[in-house]
């Protein structure tokens, strides 16, 4: 499969999944169309409708576009780089909370909003539905493909700002899986990352997991005698490098490993 094709299935996967959780929202946050509004409708409402909840989640929004900026990843890797991991723990939980919460007020926004164009369609159309989410299922009675329109705008905006809150997480934390590489010939290829593993009959390593990594090789199948694998963490774009201290332990293990491979080899 090329990329086009992969990246256009990607996509499709991408809206399914977003626009099943906003009409799961939808759902969450129908009300009456009559107006008489249940105890749970009326504390939504205020809780969304309100001044404070608005400038929260645009001030949520603001502090999410700003660390997409390559100061504001420096800054907090500065930050993190000087506490222990009690501090880094206590900086990843509030911006993973910054990202949760403006992810469930965007939802309600989005839905609440739905709600209203369905409130609306019902009135026009006449179709006497209890709740707004009910009148889903009368859409084969719109005439104004204008409504449709408006919603499909809706979901494509939503899915793109949940996406942006995906890369954020993405940009807080994320793992890739390194190889190490041994040959039949005894050539051994460490802690590099697979760029393409099926590509006329070899795999493509390279320094880095991104596609212009530097230093790439095309390396045959039929040569490789076996492959190890290692889970990398990465915080802000950049690789947590693991502590390079041997503690006793350790060396007792290296000594043991060093004398087995010196048997088994005569």
């Amino acid at each position: 499969m090329n990329n086009t094709s992969r990246s256009f299935r990607k996509l499709v996967y991408w809206i399914v999944l977003t626009t099943t959780f906003l009409l799961y929202a939808v759902f969450v946050t129908g009300f009456n169309v009559n107006g008489n509004y249940t105890l749970f409708t009326k504390i939504l409402f205020f809780l969304i409708l309100n001044p404070i909840s608005v400038s929260l989640c645009i001030l949520l929004f603001i502090i999410i576009i700003l660390m997409f900026s390559s100061n504001s990843k420096d800054f907090i890797m500065k930050k993190l780089s000087k506490n222990r991991e009690e501090k880094k723990f206590t900086y990843a939980t509030l911006l993973f909370t910054i990202a949760s919460v403006f992810s469930i007020l965007l939802s309600l926004y989005f839905a609440t909003a739905i709600n209203f164009i369905l409130k609306d369609i019902n009135s026009i159309y006449k179709i006497n539905a209890i709740r707004t989410y009910d009148v889903i299922w009368y859409f084969n009675k719109i005439k104004n493909y204008h409504f449709f329109y408006v919603l499909i705008i809706i979901i494509s905006i939503y899915s793109f700002l949940i996406f942006l809150v995906r890369l954020f997480f993405s940009i807080i934390y994320f793992e890739k899986i390194s190889v190490s590489i041994y040959l039949k010939d005894g050539t051994v290829f460490e802690d590099k990352f697979i760029i393409n593993h099926n590509i006329d009959g070899g795999i493509i390593i390279g320094d880095s997991y991104l596609k212009k990594a530097e230093n790439k090789k095309l390396i045959p199948k039929s040569n490789i005698l076996y492959i190890s694998f290692n889970k990398v963490d990465y915080s802000f774009g950049k690789r947590n490098e693991k502590s390079k201290i041997i503690i006793p332990n350790q060396i007792l293990e290296n000594e043991l490993i060093k004398e087995w491979r010196t048997k088994t080899s005569s």
